[in-house]
């Protein structure tokens, strides 16, 4: 990079996010088994399912860090570029992974940020990063309105704190290409949370917690097992500290 005096928050700002594509052979999960079925997530169920193409491609985008505010002009910037990548990029899934609004008011800007995926008809999901929840409403809140936008896959916490820390803990399952029930990969989405509560803490950000950890060993050594012993990888995550 030309400028060396751009900061972090300048940096993304001008960039607000980072954009891949995956292709991935299938495996031989059977939606008997899927994470809909395991967790009665009927939520999920009726929501759209994701299928490699008939070429047996996945593209994903990523934008993570947007820190979208009502001040005007900074987050028209971050969605102009986020417009442009997705016309190029032309995906078929969409992953927010945090620290996507950090404003009063989130519900319009939450909105306004997906709005971009929504108005191509491509299906998103979230995870939450410190910043989500910093402002004048509660994590559990602004999960509330992330998990009613249309086009999102994120579906309603049904753990307890205690069971499952966070609430962007979650498996997304990617289906072999149209017509099939078949899973060929799993996405999993897990919570890095907000603060600690520690007094003596030297970083007030917070972790992902055992339980969470737990969770996700459960989940994985299932699927596993189902996959003949192949493991069926993919995470997302703000941070994994």
């Amino acid at each position: 990079m030309a400028n060396n005096n751009v900061n972090r928050r300048s940096f993304i700002r001008q960039t607000a996010l980072t954009a891949g594509a995956l292709g991935l052979a299938g495996t031989g999960i059977s939606a008997e088994n899927s994470p809909d079925k395991k967790m009665g997530n009927a939520h999920h169920a009726s929501k759209t399912k994701l299928h490699f193409n008939k070429n047996g491609k996945f593209r994903i985008v990523q934008f993570t860090d947007i820190h979208a505010v009502h001040k005007p002009g900074e987050t028209d910037h971050a969605c102009d570029i986020m417009n442009k990548i997705l016309d190029i990029e032309k995906p078929d899934f969409v992953m927010y992974t945090g620290d996507i609004v950090t404003d009063n008011d989130p519900a319009s800007l939450w909105k306004k940020v997906t709005d971009i995926s929504r108005s191509r008809n491509i299906p998103f999901a979230v995870v939450f990063g410190n910043h989500d929840s910093e402002r004048e409403l509660t994590r559990d809140k602004v999960y509330d309105i992330v998990v009613n936008l249309d086009g999102c896959l994120n579906t309603p916490k049904k753990e307890s704190v205690e069971e499952l820390f966070g609430y962007t803990n979650q498996v997304i399952p990617l289906y072999k290409p149209a017509g099939s029930n078949e899973i060929a990969y799993l996405f999993y989405l897990l919570d890095s949370n907000a603060t600690n509560d520690i007094a003596d803490a030297p970083r007030r950000e917070d972790w992902i917690r055992s339980n969470q950890i737990k969770w996700y060993i459960k989940q994985s050594k299932q699927f596993t097992k189902e996959n003949k012993g192949v493991p069926c990888p993919g995470l997302f995550s703000h941070s994994l500290n």
